[in-house]
């Protein structure tokens, strides 16, 4: 038996885009037509100069933080699928993220 999706809940997107590293990381997965890797969202991440608050973030703090913390919460939320063997992300669009990104 599956189970029908959840719709993310008003509270739980403000939750997950309220640290702004997991809104700029879900601006770049949401920007890709198909799965990218984590060394991909790391690059993009890093290449980003236009937030200097995160300017002295090494490329190891960046990955550790992403896929400890920030990738398995996006998606227990269901708005990535994050496979970590493979390193793989896919965004799921869901209304109320793409609102409040514009917004943020």
């Amino acid at each position: 038996m599956t189970s029908t999706p959840q719709p993310l809940s008003t509270d739980t997107a403000f939750e997950l885009l309220a640290n702004e590293q997991r809104r700029r990381a879900l601006r770049h997965v949401a920007d890709k037509d198909g799965p990218l890797t984590v060394d991909q969202l790391v690059d993009a991440l890093l290449a980003d100069t236009t937030h200097s608050a995160d300017s002295d973030t090494t490329r190891d703090q960046l990955e550790i933080s992403l896929h400890h913390t920030h990738l398995p919460k996006l998606h227990d939320a269901g708005v990535i699928e994050y496979d970590p063997q493979r390193e793989t992300i896919r965004y799921h669009a869901t209304d109320i993220v793409e609102e409040l990104l514009e917004q943020c």
